[in-house]
């Protein structure tokens, strides 16, 4: 019975110690594959992570942005509660969390961003510590020739120089157009409507613009007996033209009596010049009772003065502009209301350039300042606000110019131009070869210095 006993302990023994040799097998083959595994749950959690944290990021901005829009939606009138408000969360939402965000990686900055990437980088910049997207196309750069000029942000202008083609432009809409039939020499609006004075050859013509969809007839008032200098109107839109040699500026009175309307010159503006010739002149932009007039001097054909009239009396001040100021058979002058001076300079046998004095009569820019493989050859030009708009007879072309000497806009004329004025109201006259006059204007829908500020002139 003892013997019975003992050996079935001893089976009972063996099948545990068996049973125990597998379970260790078990656990051993167990442990390995767990091994094995872990690198792949240790990368599978590294990318839920990540993932999160992506997702975080995306939430932070989406959030961010319509905080922004919100904002902006009320305007000035947010109670001092929900600025309050506005700025804890926008406080929170630019914290990092170390637990869900992750640090951004150094690269090199980014100037110039693809169009759709554009809003993503404005909040980039807000946040200032997310990572950027990545694969951000970097917009390509244009093949450019060595003498360019131009620049890609409108923030760094350089030194006016070269003649070069725009690609992109806002709209140049004709307004009004008429055919004198007859060869255009001057055209001057009267700043008021779209009425002007018009130099057809030896007569001085009249027309009115007012009514579209009309035939425009120039209107013949006066027969000129010399050839004259640009003229230019008074405050009281009376014309103003100036002669050669003479001693006077002359001026256009109107006088009417019932229905008839007569018209006389009467003397202007006295200027006995004694040893200068008068070149051009102009109404003053800072007060519209003066006028400037820009002579050259006799004694020494580089040197010019400019003189002050007030009332057709000439004033105390004078100024004389020496041959480093770079005149040169000045053809057109004007003002702007800053006190600066623009002078068309047409040298027979030359280009054509514009000089700009500042308020204490010294060059400011000369444009432009290098002589250009085009024919360029300026025949008129006005102020547009901080811009001048020139007619390029040479390349039959109209400009538009800012004041740093970069081409904002070049549009094509079918017909090269024989002259050019800027009224009151932005308005563009131009005169043409064929007799025709277009009136133009810059449509304002679109910015000039932003979309447009591809080259210099």
């Amino acid at each position: 019975m003892a013997n019975n006993n003992q050996k079935q302990n001893t089976a009972i023994q063996s099948s545990s110690t068996e049973r125990a040799e597998v379970e260790y097998d078990r656990v051993i083959n167990v442990c390995e594959l767990r091994k094995i595994n872990m690198a792949s749950v240790s990368r599978s959690w590294s990318f839920c992570e990540k993932h999160e944290s992506e997702e975080n990021q995306e939430f932070k901005v989406e959030r961010i942005q319509k905080l922004v829009e919100e904002i902006k939606s009320k305007g000035s009138d947010i109670p001092d509660t929900d600025i309050a408000k506005y700025d804890v969360a926008l406080e929170n939402l630019i914290k990092l969390d170390p637990h869900k965000d992750t640090m951004p990686s150094p690269k090199p900055p980014q100037y110039t961003f693809a169009e759709e990437n554009v809003k993503k980088e404005k909040l980039q910049k807000l946040i200032g510590y997310i990572e950027h997207v990545e694969n951000i196309l970097e917009k390509p750069k244009p093949k450019i020739p060595e003498d360019y000029r131009g620049y890609l942000k409108p923030k760094t202008l350089p030194v006016a120089g070269s003649y070069d083609e725009v690609k992109l432009k806002q709209e140049f809409k004709v307004l009004r157009s008429f055919e004198t039939k007859n060869k255009i020499s001057y055209i001057v609006p009267k700043e008021q409507g779209f009425e002007a004075w018009v130099i057809l050859g030896d007569s001085i013509t009249e027309v009115d613009c007012t009514e579209q969809n009309t035939e425009i007839i120039p209107t013949p008032v006066k027969t000129l007996d010399q050839k004259p200098i640009l003229p230019c109107t008074n405050k009281n839109n009376e014309l103003l033209i100036g002669f050669q040699n003479k001693s006077s500026i002359k001026q256009l009175q109107v006088t009417q009596k019932s229905k008839r309307i007569s018209y006389t010159f009467n003397t202007g503006i006295n200027i006995s010049s004694g040893k200068s010739v008068l070149a051009c002149f102009c109404t003053s932009a800072t007060t519209d009772e003066e006028q400037i007039a820009c002579f050259q001097d006799k004694t020494s054909t580089v040197n010019y003065i400019l003189r002050w009239y007030l009332k057709g009396k000439q004033k105390k001040q004078e100024i004389y502009l020496t041959s480093d100021i770079e005149l040169e058979n000045p053809i057109q002058m004007c003002q702007n209301p800053d006190g600066e001076i623009f002078i068309l300079c047409r040298p027979e046998g030359k280009q054509s350039w514009i000089i700009i004095l500042n308020k204490s009569y010294e060059k400011k820019l000369k444009y432009p300042s290098k002589t250009s493989a085009k024919d360029i050859d300026f025949v008129g030009f006005g102020l547009i606000k901080n811009h001048v708009t020139v007619s390029d007879r040479g390349n039959s072309e109209q400009l538009l110019i800012d004041l740093n000497g970069l081409v904002i806009q070049r549009d094509k004329h079918d017909v090269p131009p024989v002259c050019c004025y800027v009224d009151r109201s932005s308005n563009v006259w131009v005169g043409f070869d064929d007799g025709r006059v277009k009136v133009i204007n810059y449509q304002t829908e679109n910015e000039y210095a932003v979309a447009h500020s591809d080259t210099k002139f």
